[in-house]
């Protein structure tokens, strides 16, 4: 990449020779130019410096966000640094079938139509069920025999893109939208949902596309047993507690958790962060539940809706 940044130095040098050849001033820039280019070299080109496979360059960042078709790098690298994996594990173990670059629009489809993990940034607020859907009708309209680079127009990303609906329950199961949101102090989503794995766990949620008031209702569950029959849980925004109470009951229990949610919530941003607040969550090998089980479970994530606040209706079960 280092060309994008000599190549623009180089210019300004060429077409001005002669003020470099005849003035003091030339002289001097001319030898900043020089060697603010040799420190460059020297610290991110230096052999015996270690090799980032995990994270982008400043200068590729920029570019792959700004100008992301002025260059195509190999595949191997774009998957490597923008799908955040490094060289290992690879991207089968992962039954990746795309990775998405940093400016949401610019994709690098694999030749794999059966995988469906997508990876890339959190903050694109794609609909990943219907950009997979999308990709494999691709897969169906297209010869794909090595991994290919595509451009979404923008009439393509808007109709992609996650509108959450009013009284749609979306689910937090393996290979769901949601998911994408799941920051950290979560295990990885099952058939069912997702536990959590923490005593802190926090959740990125989209903002709906109108600018209005709307609740929240999660579908949740604890890890309830016999040797662990109680469990204290917190939900927060920010300072603010939104919800707080103890589960009882046990595994099978289920409990509709309604949050009453800050006007301004989405006033700023295309999407909010939850924090889930676990009292003490219990590993199940610890309690001799399991052998090999250390996770440090909480609460079951099981679905979630958005509520309409003037509809009462949607509002009995809170």
């Amino acid at each position: 990449m280092v060309y994008f940044i000599v190549f623009p130095f180089l210019l300004i040098i060429l077409s001005n020779v002669d003020f470099i050849k005849y003035t003091k001033h030339g002289i001097v820039t001319f030898s900043v130019l020089v060697i603010g280019f040799l420190l460059y070299s020297q610290l991110y080109y230096k052999p015996t410096l270690p090799d980032n496979c995990i994270t982008p360059s400043f200068t590729s960042q920029w570019i792959q966000k700004n100008f992301p078709t002025l260059y195509n790098p190999p595949p191997e690298i774009f998957a490597e640094r923008f799908g955040r994996i490094g060289e290992q594990p690879t991207l089968n173990d992962f039954k990746v079938l795309a990775v998405l670059g940093p400016d949401c629009r610019k994709i690098l489809l694999r030749n794999i139509p059966h995988f469906e993990k997508i990876l890339g940034p959190k903050d694109c607020n794609f609909d990943y069920e219907k950009l997979v859907s999308f990709l494999k009708n691709y897969f169906l309209t297209h010869s794909v025999k090595e991994p290919l680079y595509l451009n979404l127009t923008q009439f393509e990303t808007e109709q992609l893109l996650f509108d959450p609906k009013f009284n749609v329950w979306y689910s937090t199961k393996i290979g769901s939208t949601i998911t994408k949101g799941l920051e950290f102090g979560w295990s990885s989503p099952e058939s069912f949902g997702t536990w959590s794995n923490a005593k802190l766990a926090r959740l990125s949620l989209p903002c709906l596309k109108e600018n209005r008031a709307f609740k929240l209702e999660f579908e949740m569950g604890g890890f309830l047993v016999p040797q662990h029959p109680t469990m204290g849980i917190s939900i927060t925004f920010g300072n603010k507690t939104l919800y707080s109470s103890i589960f009882k009951g046990d595994l099978s229990s289920r409990y509709l958790v309604g949050v009453e949610l800050p006007m301004n919530i989405c006033k700023t941003s295309k999407s909010f962060e939850l924090d889930f607040k676990i009292n003490e969550p219990a590993s199940p090998f610890n309690l001799g539940l399991s052998v090999d089980d250390t996770r440090q479970l909480g609460v079951a994530l099981i679905k979630l809706r958005y509520i309409d606040p003037t509809d009462a209706a949607s509002s009995d079960s809170y």
